[in-house]
């Protein structure tokens, strides 16, 4: 049934009347009973999502408004929700966050039921164990570290349509908890990267926790509510159930607004069956099952989960997180990963190939044979991974599943000695690429565009990538650097590392623009007033990027510490700032950098440190898109970016929900599908 559809709704009422009488006599049943419509009033003024939606029955009388809203909470074990049409609410543009730190969780959770009175958006509780989970993550406040024993903690947010009635609520908020002592805070911050980093905090305090569990063992999350004016007492009950049972790392957070904590909305599938009746009584549960057996007669729905007769299933079928490799081991497999995966959709997410892979190793453990799952895994969890390491960025343990990905091409990597020697060979390798471009671009002259992106998509089909696919946009080759020494002036020097695809790969036919972007930067930082120099030998050097990401760490390494070398003799052993045109070569170069002399810039960090105060920025009016690529969104200059580009143009556009484009290096030539379904919104 569509309920916004009337047609749709009157044939429900005709082919379901029975299901619908019977719903409107179970409702009037339910409030004629005064004593169970009363507990399932009270039962909803807290958080409650255990069991079924029983106020369903008590809140409406038009049995299809209760079918409805039973259904909240119950898709999947009562019916199929095929779509839900949102209200929404205000999202108000300020916005303030604070940290405040009680020296106990009596007067932490006194200070709630004070600010329950106040115009604060959010509040959510923090015991000392859920604050110690992240205080060595990046961005944490240093004195979360030296936070005494028993402290508990308040993270408050309010927002506002405006600024000023933002600021009075601010100051209306602390003056009503002023009484109250406070160990340590953050004051109120309007920044949206402080925000972010303190709401860190909160979002990562589970899955942080999660990651110290033994190998092997699996995370249990259980919850619980409390009247507000109540919760102290609950909270310190809960901390003594902590110690007497010895949970040493359980934790305490959760909307203290509702006196919920999470440790009355999560867990209430298997986890907490055998204990509906317990919490609901015999006479709800009834109902319950009464509801379960008119909407699933045959009981195929999630059979066993919310309801079930057997008071042990809460013990059975419990997540296996299997000992795989010490890269992904610490993952709970909680997704937050997951909305930064340029294959998620296409093949895996980074949480599902931990998953298919922790299910490959238990099973050879296990001495069954895995031949088929791994020649699925190796396009659905290898072939089709970016390796960017996005994910790591969301985790919050910092799990990065492209490292184990690049293990794993490492152990399968059987060209060991063609790498070796295209890395003591380089200048030819580039060399051979750039006729590989020629010969791309003679051929598009000869057969024209479409013929040949025809012939060439076949021909990437029939050798499973090996053959590059070709699109309109295929680069036309670059020449090589023609490379002159430096003379001695009075300008600045800057030494201008170009990398391998900014040296091999100039703009593609159909492009506007047809001037390099070597050309284009050498005339900038020129025109900036330096002088621009090239490391001696360029054509052999490379960062070793291409290397890494096909599972050659040593020959990456060798070519890493080559350029590194390189890079100290052009730049007067550190003296000269250095240029890298691209971000994933300065990611690849700065990343456990041992060589504190050498000063190295991605385009982003150069142009706001060097070029703001020698170049004039006249904003145009024509539209520029900006995709942050993963290596810029690593170094932190994603909003740099986005701030230069406004420099730059009125009308800037940043695509939403792409974080990684996919191309990966070559992917976008060998895996297509994995860049266009990662730009399939653009």
């Amino acid at each position: 049934v569509d309920t916004e559809d009337a047609a749709s709704v009157a044939a429900f009422r005709a082919s379901h009347g029975e299901l619908l009488d019977r719903l409107a006599q179970l409702s009037r049943e339910t409030r004629a009973n005064a004593d169970l419509a009363a507990k399932i009033r009270h039962k909803y003024r807290l958080k409650n999502t255990c069991g079924l939606s029983l106020n369903a029955l008590v809140d409406f009388d038009e049995p299809l408004d209760i079918l409805s809203h039973l259904l909240v909470g119950s898709e999947g074990t009562l019916g199929f929700i095929s779509a839900v049409t949102y209200n929404t609410v205000p999202d108000h543009p300020h916005k303030a966050t604070a940290l405040i730190v009680f020296p106990d969780i009596e007067t932490c959770c006194n200070a709630v039921t004070v600010l329950k009175t106040q115009p604060v958006s959010a509040v959510e509780l923090l015991d000392r164990r859920s604050m110690r989970s992240v205080q060595n993550k990046p961005g944490m406040p240093a004195f979360v570290r030296e936070l005494t024993e028993g402290a508990c903690a308040l993270l408050v947010e309010a927002r506002a349509a405006s600024q000023p009635l933002l600021h009075e609520q601010l100051a209306q908020i602390m003056g009503s908890i002023a009484h109250f002592p406070v160990e340590k805070q953050v004051d109120f911050t309007e920044d949206a990267i402080e925000n972010a980093r303190l709401w860190a905090i909160r979002k990562d305090t589970f899955p942080a926790v999660g990651a110290v569990r033994e190998t092997g063992t699996t995370v249990i999350i259980e919850d619980v509510t409390f009247p507000v004016e109540q919760l102290a007492l609950g909270v310190r009950r809960l901390i003594e159930l902590f110690e007497k049972h010895r949970y040493d790392e359980a934790i305490l957070f959760g909307h203290a607004l509702e006196g919920n904590l999470h440790f009355a909305e999560h867990g209430t599938g298997r986890n907490m069956a055998p204990f509906v009746e317990l919490e609901w009584g015999s006479e709800a549960y009834g109902l319950m099952w009464q509801l379960k057996r008119l909407l699933d007669p045959a009981g195929i729905l999630n059979p066993d989960v919310v309801l079930s007769d057997d008071p042990q299933v809460h013990l059975k079928h419990l997540k296996p997180m299997p000992a795989a490799d010490a890269i992904i081991d610490k993952c709970i497999e909680c997704g937050f990963c997951e909305p930064v995966c340029p294959s998620k959709g296409l093949t895996l997410s980074p949480r599902q190939r931990i998953v298919m892979w922790r299910d490959i190793q238990a099973k050879k453990r296990a001495g069954t044979d895995t031949a088929s799952l791994e020649r699925d895994y190796q396009y659905q969890g290898i072939d089709t991974c970016a390796a960017t390491g996005l994910c790591a960025q969301r985790c919050p343990v910092g799990i990065n599943t492209g490292e184990l990905v690049k293990k794993l091409r490492g152990e399968q990597a059987s060209h060991t000695k063609a790498a070796s020697w295209v890395a003591q060979h380089f200048s030819t390798a580039l060399q051979g690429a750039r006729f590989s471009l020629h010969a791309a671009n003679g051929a598009r002259m000869l057969l024209g565009a479409p013929r040949l992106a025809r012939i060439s998509s076949a021909l990437s089909k029939a050798t499973s990538g090996r053959v590059p696919q070709w699109t309109s946009a295929m680069p036309q080759p670059e020449n090589a650097i023609r490379v002159t020494l430096p003379v001695e002036d009075q300008r600045p020097r800057v030494v201008y590392l170009a990398a391998c695809v900014s040296r091999v790969m100039g703009p593609a036919a159909s492009d506007r623009e047809q001037m390099s972007l070597m050309d284009k930067t050498r005339g900038l930082l020129e025109k900036a007033g330096y002088q621009v120099v090239f490391p001696l030998e360029q054509e052999d050097l490379c960062c070793g990027q291409p290397f890494a990401s096909k599972g050659y760490p040593e020959q990456a390494e060798e070519k890493r510490q080559q350029l590194l070398a390189a890079l100290i003799k052009a730049s007067r052993g550190g003296l000269d700032p250095i240029y890298c045109d691209t971000s994933p070569c300065t990611l690849r170069l700065v990343q456990d950098l041992k060589e504190t002399r050498l000063d190295l810039y991605d385009p982003v960090r150069f142009i706001r440190t060097h070029l703001l105060d020698k170049l004039v920025f006249t904003p145009q009016q024509a539209a520029v898109a900006v995709h942050v690529t993963c290596s810029t969104q690593h170094l932190g200059e994603s909003q740099a970016l986005i701030d230069l580009a406004r420099m730059c143009s009125v009308n800037v556009i940043v695509p939403e929900a792409i974080h990684c484009c996919g191309f990966a290096g070559d992917k976008g030539f060998t895996t297509p599908e994995l860049n266009a379904h990662a730009l399939r919104s653009l």
